[in-house]
């Protein structure tokens, strides 16, 4: 952690080094626009909470084809995905923490 992090009083900074290197957008996750795919997604206390099934299944298709192959979606913690969602796989047992699975990733890549 303190590889990437630097400690500010009761906050974790990320170490301007790596900082010039991210880009943070603010964007309607029903109508993702943006250009390129993304490392990570959060998406924290919003579509797996307050959206209906079919606009979160939407969603999650849209978050999927932005993320990179390996990328990671990070949701709240209280949240999970459909049973039906395909595409990501719980990392290392975290809870709200999913794993993009990487073209050619069949049997391993089921939701846990």
């Amino acid at each position: 952690m303190t590889q990437g992090f630097v400690r500010v009083e009761d906050e974790y900074c990320l170490r301007p080094v790596y900082r010039d290197e991210v880009e943070f957008l603010k964007q309607d996750l029903r109508f993702i626009v943006s250009d390129g795919t993304f490392h990570l997604v959060l998406c924290h206390n919003l579509a797996f909470t307050y959206f209906d099934d079919a606009t979160q299944s939407e969603v999650l298709r849209k978050i999927h084809d932005k993320l990179r192959p390996g990328g990671v979606l990070v949701i709240g913690s209280h949240e999970s995905l459909s049973q039906g969602a395909s595409g990501f796989w719980a990392w290392s047992g975290k809870q709200g923490i999913y794993r993009q699975m990487d073209r050619g990733e069949g049997c391993g890549g089921k939701l846990r």
